[in-house]
């Protein structure tokens, strides 16, 4: 178990006793020092191994501007590459003594602020994915002249992908690449971010993600 230190400790940093002292997130953090456990890697430690590194592969498709667009407010005492995979890893389910993941749930990403966005079409058609809004948010006039993007999330393979496609919310549709290695017969769903930009976007860079769907 982990605390953060005592004013009196100060910055300490290494080992004393049967403590260790460090830095993290700008915090001077005191923990117990694992001296051997009993079983270091039984079948139960195997399997969540396993899991988090397949999590952790998927949470590394979003490059660093993504995660910055998506993650508008610096998660607290984490990094937003941290934030994500944690949220892409409450997503799993057991097939035999297999964990997985099962992103057919995740309905929505990021830590902007939420709002009821009805239901997002996804429909494959050949090469392409065609994104639709809700019909209640094509409407939302507030929102009209921003523009929207998508993380596109295939249920069947347990994959999620994300460029940088983008158009109006007034508009309400986008048409996505699609991914390479994914198959017109995977089933697919979109998430939805409107951004904080009225001008088309040519990278993440200089944008924010203001809206997102709220969790179900």
């Amino acid at each position: 178990m982990a605390k953060v230190q005592n004013p009196v400790i100060g910055r300490s940093k290494g080992s004393a006793g049967g403590m260790t002292f460090s830095r993290n997130f700008g915090r001077n953090v005191m923990k117990a020092k694992v001296f051997e456990p009993s079983n270091p890697n039984t079948a139960a430690q195997q399997v969540q191994r396993s899991y988090f590194k397949t999590v952790s592969a998927q949470a590394a498709v979003f490059t660093p501007d993504q995660l910055r667009a998506m993650f508008p407010n610096k998660p607290k005492a984490m990094s937003r590459r941290n934030a994500v995979t944690r949220q892409l890893a409450e997503y799993w389910q057991m097939n035999g003594s297999e964990k997985e993941m099962k992103l057919a749930n995740l309905m929505t990403i990021g830590n902007a602020k939420t709002m009821d966005m009805g239901t997002t079409g996804a429909t494959v058609a050949g090469e392409f994915v065609n994104v639709a809004l809700d019909g209640s948010v094509i409407a939302n006039n507030l929102l009209a002249d921003y523009y929207f993007v998508a993380v596109l999330v295939n249920d069947t393979q347990n994959l999620i992908y994300m460029d940088i496609t983008n158009a109006k919310v007034s508009t309400g549709q986008l048409t996505i690449d699609l991914p390479q290695g994914w198959q017109t017969t995977d089933t697919i769903h979109a998430i939805p971010l409107i951004t904080d930009s009225k001008v088309a976007l040519t990278s993440y860079g200089t944008m924010a993600v203001a809206n997102r769907p709220a969790r179900p």
